[in-house]
């Protein structure tokens, strides 16, 4: 018999797939489920992208653009700061999910 040594990361997934696979009831015999549709990730709203006047721009139009750029980049920066934390969120229980593995497992 030949013994298999598994990442951490590995076991877990296969754990997870193997309870995926018991609550929806999937076995082997069953025809493959067609696959999930992709998730579709929210864009920010933050109006019209500002277009750079160039090198070549009255000052009038480049403080028009800075005028027009700023809360522009600000929503976006708020935007990123938000996924940023979102993404922390669930960056957080997946490691609290693997400290929990671990304690069982030792």
């Amino acid at each position: 018999m030949t013994s298999y040594r598994l990442s951490l990361r590995a076991t877990i997934a296969l754990s997870i797939a193997l309870a995926l696979c018991t609550a929806t009831g999937t076995t082997s015999a069953q025809a493959p489920a067609a696959a999930p549709n992709p998730v579709a990730l929210p864009k920010p709203v933050c109006g019209t992208n500002p277009e750079f006047p160039g090198r070549l721009a009255s000052d009038r139009q480049e403080l028009q653009w800075r005028r027009d750029a700023t809360p522009y980049t600000e929503c976006y920066k708020k935007f990123a700061g938000e996924r940023r934390e979102l993404a922390q969120q669930y960056q957080d229980a997946a490691n609290a999910a693997i400290a929990e593995y671990n304690a069982v497992v030792k």
